[in-house]
C-alpha cells in the first residue's frame, strides 16, 4: 500500500518525494520547485521570488532533483511535477508551501 499525503492524494512521483521531505525536515524544496517551474526555469526570477540567491536556488534546484530523481531535462516529467505541486497547493490551506511570500499561488 503506498503512502497518502494529508489530503489522502497518493503519495508518488518527484513532488510527492520532496513533500514528504519539506514536511519530515522542514526544508523548502517543494516551493523551489514550483518557484522554478513557475517561472519556466528562469533561476534569476525564481531566486528573486523566493528571496534567496541565484547560487542557492541553483543548489536547490542540483539538490532537490537527486533527492526526488526528478529530470528536469524531460518534459513530461516537469509537467507532473508542475500539476502535482500546483494540485497540492490547492488542497493545503494557506501558508503551507509558503509560496504567498513569493508571490506565487496557494
Amino acid at each position: 500500500m503506498e503512502d497518502e499525503d494529508d489530503a489522502g492524494w497518493p503519495a508518488v512521483g518527484p513532488a510527492a518525494v520532496l513533500l514528504c521531505y519539506d514536511r519530515e525536515h522542514h526544508s523548502d524544496f517543494a516551493a523551489t520547485l514550483l518557484a522554478y517551474l513557475e517561472t519556466f526555469g528562469d533561476i534569476a526570477r525564481a531566486a528573486a521570488m523566493l528571496h534567496v540567491h541565484v547560487n542557492t536556488m541553483r543548489y536547490r534546484v542540483r539538490r532537490l532533483c537527486e533527492l526526488s530523481g526528478l529530470n528536469l531535462e524531460d518534459p513530461d516529467e516537469r509537467l507532473n511535477a508542475h500539476l502535482q505541486l500546483r494540485l497540492h497547493a490547492f488542497t493545503r490551506p494557506e501558508g503551507a508551501m509558503r509560496t504567498s511570500q513569493a508571490g506565487l499561488p496557494q
